[in-house]
């Protein structure tokens, strides 16, 4: 699943950048403002089609240009195809395997990318968004039906809030209920399945780079516990009509994050906060790993910030054990990656 070549053009900082990076570590280095973490955005970007830095797009395009393309040599089933995403302001086209395609997932299926960077801290600071963004990630690239079963509960679930707006009839709003249950049912079974894998992974890592800690991880699904989504959409139907929108159902869900019993933002802190998240953002990485029989591309972006030296130590002792391609940021080369077992690559960019 790695990226062989890339090519980066009028992406922030990048005119015109051509990389052959390695199939393991890539340490990208360079002094501020140099386009480090704007390589890793670009990335992103080829993956998923959007930023992590920013949600208008369009504003990654280089001042007095056009549009900007990110191209890349990937492995596809034992070959190496071209993949490409092209932005204008407004538009943007992708190609895979030299044809047009129109659905993004096409690439983050065959891309997969995960980030470690600065604001990740936001997946236990911040509401049940951040945490469901962060399963569905881990599901949509292990369960192929995923995908178009949360598009067509989104679909459906907008049609009934729409009624439900409209202050249209019961029979109307309800017209819309068995495919939202339908769908929200095939969504709980992938995301419960999948989080039982996560909570099987995730405290052994834990251990290892934070110490003996009473951690728990909790899927709330959206609904009560004791009763079906069903029964919960009828109870809540009341509800429903005078607020104008759908209470229950798998878009309210969440990930509960618990250190003895509370959460996990009241009893750690903000550094254990960090090791915390590195440990969530890996652990998915290492299951997409074990669960695709593929391999996961991870970014981590300026690591000697968020952690201190024994625990980037740690840290790349526990990457050293599985197979990522990695691409990863510094200020200065350094020495903190020379334990790093695998083939290394490091990118100056004050050289460019």
């Amino acid at each position: 699943m790695g990226i062989h070549s890339l090519s980066i053009n009028n992406f922030r900082v990048f005119s015109n950048l051509e990389y052959l990076p390695s199939q393991h570590l890539n340490i990208i280095h360079g002094s501020n403002a140099s386009g480090k973490t704007s390589l890793l955005e670009a990335i992103c970007f080829l993956s998923r089609g959007k930023s992590f830095r920013t949600q208008n797009i369009d504003r990654v395009i280089q001042n007095n240009k056009d549009s900007l393309q990110v191209i890349a040599k990937i492995d596809h089933q034992n070959k190496l195809v071209p993949v490409g995403i092209q932005r204008e302001k407004g538009n943007t086209h992708i190609r895979f395997n030299n044809e047009t395609i129109s659905r993004v997932s096409i690439l983050s299926q065959n891309l997969p990318v995960q980030i470690i960077q600065p604001d990740s801290h936001k997946l236990v600071e911040e509401g049940p968004v951040q945490r469901r963004k962060y399963l569905d990630w881990g599901v949509f690239h292990v369960e192929q039906e995923f995908h178009e079963s949360w598009s067509l509960y989104q679909k459906n679930l907008r049609q009934r809030n729409a009624a439900l707006k409209q202050n249209r009839s019961s029979q109307t709003i309800s017209a819309w209920d068995s495919e939202l249950i339908k769908y929200a049912n095939k969504i709980d079974q992938m995301r419960s399945k999948y989080v039982e894998h996560l909570v099987e992974m995730i405290p052994n890592y834990l251990k290892f780079l934070l110490g003996n800690i009473d951690f728990d991880i909790r899927y709330y699904k959206g609904w009560k516990l004791d009763e079906s989504f069903e029964s919960s959409l009828k109870n809540s139907f009341s509800l429903d009509i005078r607020m104008g929108f759908t209470h229950v159902g798998p878009h309210r869900a969440d990930l509960k994050l618990q250190i003895q019993g509370v959460p996990a933002t009241e009893k750690i802190s903000r550094g254990q906060q960090k090791i915390l998240v590195t440990t969530l953002l890996l652990s998915q990485a290492i299951l997409y790993n074990k669960l695709s029989g593929k391999q996961c591309i991870l970014l981590i972006d300026n690591v000697a910030a968020e952690l201190d030296q024994q625990h980037q130590t740690k840290l790349i002792e526990l990457l050293s054990s599985h197979n990522f391609q990695l691409f990863v940021t510094s200020i200065i080369p350094g020495n903190i990656w020379s334990s790093f077992q695998k083939d290394q690559k490091r990118l100056d960019l004050n050289s460019l």
